[in-house]
């Protein structure tokens, strides 16, 4: 759903002039049963006990984005790449335990096309 929302976005005329950013968190697949769950991410943000590699490096982009929109523009990313523009099935920033890398948006491609070609066995 998250591709198929900003697909829509970037491509909608009302939207023209709005930026977008997207991003994958891979760092906890080794947590039993879980891994990396939806809204993991805002632990590392807002509730963090002992830095990490990941909140240290999550907590600059989006200190970043909400100082100035843009969450390469601020605070030192200390080596880790400029998060890319998001455009129509583009590059995304890949959290990764101990280092951030930027990758094509298409983790679970077979998947998403399934729900593109079908909308209708998807919603009520």
């Amino acid at each position: 759903m998250r591709r198929t929302f900003l697909n829509l976005a970037v491509s909608s005329k009302e939207h023209s002039g709005t930026n977008f950013w997207s991003y994958l968190a891979t760092y906890g697949h080794e947590t039993p049963v879980l891994g990396t769950n939806h809204a993991s991410d805002l632990t590392d943000v807002f509730f963090v006990t002992e830095p990490t590699f990941v909140s240290t490096t999550l907590q600059k982009y989006w200190l970043n984005f909400l100082y100035s929109l843009d969450p390469n523009t601020g605070i030192s990313r200390d080596g880790n790449p400029e998060w890319p523009l998001y455009k129509n099935e583009s590059e995304i920033l890949s959290f990764n335990k101990n280092n951030v890398t930027i990758i094509k948006d298409e983790f679970r491609n077979d998947s998403f096309q399934v729900i593109q070609r079908n909308p209708g066995e998807f919603s009520q």
